[in-house]
């Protein structure tokens, strides 16, 4: 098993920045980074479900398509970061995107009922999504406390 963040470096060096996404290269890195941190009765699972991440992503040649990417995010990485969650402070990454149209939508809905008049028609919930995206990149990122789809 893959038991630092420098042999997980090595192993998918040659990897593009799609395929690292694919493959949750960040999430992994991270998880591995803070490992030692975590208490001895979650290590076990913790590290159960790592090695069968890591042994399947290499049985594939570390080439995943994006639906095995995604069955491999909530079978493993969700769980994996629920213990780091619970344990050491982790945040699940939301994209820009995912802000944009998660408040972009609840905004579109709130101004269809007629309630973002009270806002001067400001984008109120996808300001706050935005906002609240960055600083958990910039606060959490620099610590390596991060997991998510596509991460």
């Amino acid at each position: 098993m893959i038991k630092s963040c420098n042999e997980w470096e090595k192993m998918c060096e040659s990897l593009d920045f799609s395929h690292r996404r694919k493959i949750h290269y960040n999430s992994i890195y991270n998880f591995l980074y803070h490992y030692k941190d975590l208490t001895s009765t979650r290590k076990d699972s913790v590290s159960l479900l790592i090695e069968q991440y890591i042994d399947f992503v290499t049985e594939k040649g570390l080439q995943l398509s994006k639906k095995e990417s995604r069955s491999l995010f909530y079978s493993h990485i969700m769980k994996i970061g629920q213990y780091f969650r619970d344990e050491l402070g982790f945040k699940s990454r939301l994209s820009i995107d995912g802000a944009l149209l998660g408040g972009g939508t609840i905004d579109l809905l709130l101004y269809i009922l007629g309630l973002l008049k009270y806002t001067f028609n400001l984008p109120v919930f996808t300001l706050i999504l935005l906002v609240n995206t960055v600083l958990i990149r910039v606060t959490y990122g620099t610590k390596r406390k991060l997991y998510g789809p596509d991460y």
